[in-house]
């Protein structure tokens, strides 16, 4: 089984980013699609597009979104009858995909795979795209995750902690931590294929390719990339200059994303 898990606060609505993420995975995706949340207005809306719809407490996502993005890929198994053998993708809700992402798991040899950015960064890998096939071995890695955002005691992620650009506060819990593991993953990845953490696991890089970060493109450069099918996904990542986070949903929003869904 291929599962696709997001986590969403809010509501949706149809032709904005979310929805039209949603609906592009199903264009190119047979994968299961759980989404987890601990408020959303109209979760039917979801549901009648085929989507597991899983709610969880508040308290578990206020001022703590990234690291309980991170936790509730534990309970999986329990939500959504996950098993070892079987594939998890986690991602951001702006992404547009273009291609199935579980291609992935057929390329590439991995218990666990992150993506680099196609731009130049400070902070290499993004955290928008991450994913793992459910074993043994990723669940080791899955709950050294979550123990080291609640309680950093890594050496080489407490030191990037520590040394943080934006945020050095180690009771923070909530933007950049869990991508700031990742990238310690990143620049830690030989070393931790030898067994550094203590248990076996193998992580890899499966490039920018599956996360590729929209980066002042035209609506024209756009087309073209979704077109000629450059990359398996396009983050948007918030981009304010780009129509996708508009909050006027007039004509030319829905022609723009019928076009983009047209072209997939």
């Amino acid at each position: 089984m291929n599962v696709a898990y997001f986590i969403y606060h809010g509501k949706i609505k149809k032709w904005d980013l979310f929805d039209v993420s949603i609906r592009s995975l199903q264009k190119v995706s047979d994968c299961k699609i759980v989404v987890y949340t601990p408020q959303l207005e109209n979760h039917e809306y979801l549901e009648k597009l085929g989507v597991q719809v899983v709610h969880f407490e508040m308290g578990d996502w206020e001022n703590r979104k990234m690291t309980c993005k991170v936790e509730c890929t534990l309970t999986l198994p329990e939500s959504c009858g996950l098993k070892y053998g079987d594939n998890v993708m986690v991602f951001d809700a702006d992404l547009l995909f273009i291609k199935d992402p579980f291609t992935a798991f057929k390329e590439h040899e991995f218990d666990f795979a992150y993506t680099t950015r196609n731009l130049r960064s400070e902070y290499p890998v993004n955290g928008g795209v991450w994913g793992f096939t459910y074993n043994e071995n990723s669940n080791n890695l899955l709950h050294f995750f979550v123990g080291n955002l609640n309680n950093p005691s890594w050496q080489p992620y407490l030191n990037a902690r520590v040394n943080h650009a934006h945020n050095r506060d180690l009771d923070n819990l909530d933007w950049w931590v869990d991508q700031d593991f990742l990238c310690e993953l990143h620049y830690n990845e030989n070393e931790i294929n030898k067994g550094s953490l203590g248990f076996d696991v193998h992580i890899k890089n499966i490039g920018p390719e599956y996360n590729w970060i929209y980066s002042g493109m035209s609506e024209d450069d756009q087309f073209n990339h979704i077109a000629q099918k450059k990359s398996y996904i396009l983050h948007y990542k918030g981009s304010s200059g780009n129509r996708a986070w508009s909050d006027m949903y007039d004509e030319k929003q829905v022609n723009y994303w019928k076009k983009v869904l047209s072209l997939i």
